[in-house]
């Protein structure tokens, strides 16, 4: 999926409140069973929903990849490659927030994971108002990020296709009387299902939709409905 157009998304999903901090698909990755048991229990007792778990770091990356969680809690220290170095895999296909748990506090930690962008640090042992506490801050520090993404695509050479993008979305919005974030993904699964670019659906979708396009086109919308 389109970099733009999944920041877009899961930004829309924060103002709605769909990726707020009420129920969240959680993904927790940690080689001590113990803790891993504790992580599971604490997050369920939160509202949580826990989508995968794993005791390494390579299949935790494997694991973001097929359930595109909302939100990820990875160990610092775990066999086959470690929390940051999963991370750093798990940001390369996707925008998603990322807790690092670990026993450790020191500087260059912190340092690395600010690196990362990682979006909280959660030290052992923790209580659950500490993680959920964690939570509240990887969501929000995550928001500000997409936000700032958002903007500088904006304002670089991605100018063009925030303004195409966002008048399709908006004409989206008044067709089929949706909110932004279902016009965001509609367009996305267009795209897709077309195997097309975001700009040239999204183009489409203005042409088609806008008051100035042709009056026969209806029929290029229809995948839309479904």
């Amino acid at each position: 999926m389109d970099s733009l157009l999944s920041n877009l998304i899961r930004l829309e999903s924060y103002k709605t409140g769909r990726g707020g901090s009420n129920s969240l698909s959680v993904l927790v990755a940690d080689d001590e069973m113990r803790i891993l048991h504790l992580l599971i229990m604490t997050l369920k007792s939160l509202g949580h929903e826990v989508v995968g778990t794993a005791d390494n770091g390579h299949d935790a990356v494997l694991l973001a990849g097929k359930h595109h969680p909302d939100l990820v809690i990875l160990d610092l220290e775990m066999p086959k490659m470690d929390g940051f170095e999963a991370a750093e895999r798990i940001l390369e296909e996707s925008s998603v927030p990322i807790i690092i748990s670990t026993g450790k506090s020191d500087c260059a930690s912190l340092e690395r994971a600010q690196n990362i962008d990682i979006q909280a640090y959660l030290v052992k042992p923790f209580s659950k108002a500490q993680l959920n506490s964690s939570i509240s801050v990887a969501l929000s520090q995550h928001q500000k990020l997409l936000a700032a993404k958002v903007k500088i695509a904006a304002l670089t050479n991605e100018i063009e296709l925030v303004k195409v993008v966002d008048l399709a979305v908006s004409l989206l919005m008044e067709k089929f009387r949706i909110d932004r974030m279902d016009a965001l993904e509609k367009l996305e699964t267009a795209a897709r299902v077309r195997n097309n670019t975001l700009a040239e659906v999204a183009k489409a979708m203005v042409s088609t939709l806008s008051p100035t396009g042709a009056a026969g086109e209806e029929e290029k919308t229809s995948e839309l409905q479904t």
